[in-house]
């Protein structure tokens, strides 16, 4: 398949790649592909490259403002109103849009903002109307299951006074949001309704994450069945309790919304 006319637009290291990739005939599978999410947290990351002030994190940041300028947000909405997930070179637009709570604030926040190729307003209304709030453990909030989605974006936005038209109407910000979804993480690790080994209120944080499925076994006589790589989360699942091995990094992020919760975590891990 011949690379949409805005491809160019869309353009990275990564995308060069694959650009060439299916020309050449050598692409293979779902191992080359656009991630719309993936890029976004690429260019923000190099943006923000401000560790030392060096010459080469100046060129870094210029590079990455000037691919940021080229990317062409519109192309990704492949003529709907919400973002497309990813592209492949074989099939173009895979058929996964971004809706529901989830890390493409981050993606929106940059589309919205591109001062070349934006996003229009309204894709970020239709974002937003596939949001769910929810009332779990005595917290209402805007859901999402994987903690992480209530850390991602939150690495370079700080969103603490910042409201959009759903939360302006919920009464909260999305800062507020992370520290209920976090404090619903802990509360879902003191009550282990599946009987976790190790899920305490000093270990906690359930995560996307990969695992050592797909199997089942007998632990404790309780047969348990373990999943590969899940959007795991809380309170719904998937969780196998395999999270366990991220919680120190998804504590350490947590150190921002509870910050006490946070570091007894980290300290009873590393006990």
């Amino acid at each position: 398949m011949t690379p949409p006319v805005n491809w160019r637009r869309w353009d990275t290291r990564t995308c060069e790649i694959m650009r060439k990739a299916s020309l050449t005939g050598w692409t293979q599978g779902y191992l080359l592909k656009v991630s719309t999410s993936t890029e976004s947290i690429r260019i923000a990351a190099s943006r923000h490259c401000r560790i030392q002030e060096t010459e080469r994190e100046h060129e870094i940041r210029k590079l990455a403002d000037d691919l940021y300028r080229r990317i062409d947000w519109q192309w990704a909405l492949n003529g709907g109103a919400r973002v497309s997930m990813a592209w492949k070179p074989e099939c173009g637009f895979l058929p996964y849009l971004w809706e529901g709570y989830n890390e493409a604030i981050l993606l929106h926040v940059l589309g919205l903002a591109s001062p070349t190729h934006p996003l229009p307003p309204e894709t970020y209304k239709a974002f937003t109307s596939t949001y769910c709030w929810k009332k779990i453990c005595n917290q209402e909030f805007l859901y999402a299951g994987p903690l992480f989605i209530h850390q991602l974006s939150q690495m370079w936005i700080d969103f603490r006074g910042i409201q959009d038209e759903f939360m302006r109407e919920k009464g909260i910000d999305y800062f507020e949001n992370s520290r209920r979804a976090t404090y619903m993480q802990q509360q879902y690790a003191i009550r282990n309704p599946h009987e976790f080994r190790g899920y305490s209120e000093n270990s906690w944080g359930i995560t996307a994450s990969d695992g050592p499925g797909p199997a089942v076994l007998k632990i404790d006589g309780i047969e348990r069945r373990f999943f590969d790589y899940e959007a795991r989360g809380a309170p719904y699942g998937p969780d196998d309790g395999i999270s366990c091995s991220l919680r120190i990094s998804q504590s350490d992020y947590s150190h921002w919304v509870l910050p006490l919760s946070a570091v007894e975590c980290n300290q009873t891990i590393c006990e």
